[in-house]
């Protein structure tokens, strides 16, 4: 599985293209994205948010816990 997704949202003929994982679309997955999901997460209860495309990892384009731990196996090295 790639972790680059495409977004839904297209300028002019480009796709524009996410990192899975980067929730603050910095070009890194790192702790402040972990971070940033348990924010939303804790804010918004357990069923997350809405997000923009490409920044969520299982589909359902909601920040969620499932976020948090790819974030954190990404961070950790446990993931490539």
């Amino acid at each position: 599985m790639s972790d680059w997704a495409p977004s839904e949202a297209a300028v002019g003929a480009y796709t524009i293209n996410f990192l899975k994982g980067d929730i603050s679309r910095d070009g890194n997955v790192d702790l402040a994205d972990a971070i940033l999901a348990l924010k939303i997460l804790c804010a918004v209860g357990a069923s997350g948010t809405e997000t923009q495309a490409g920044a969520e990892v299982n589909g359902d384009r909601k920040i969620g816990i499932t976020e948090v731990i790819y974030i954190f196996q990404k961070v950790s090295e446990l993931r490539e």
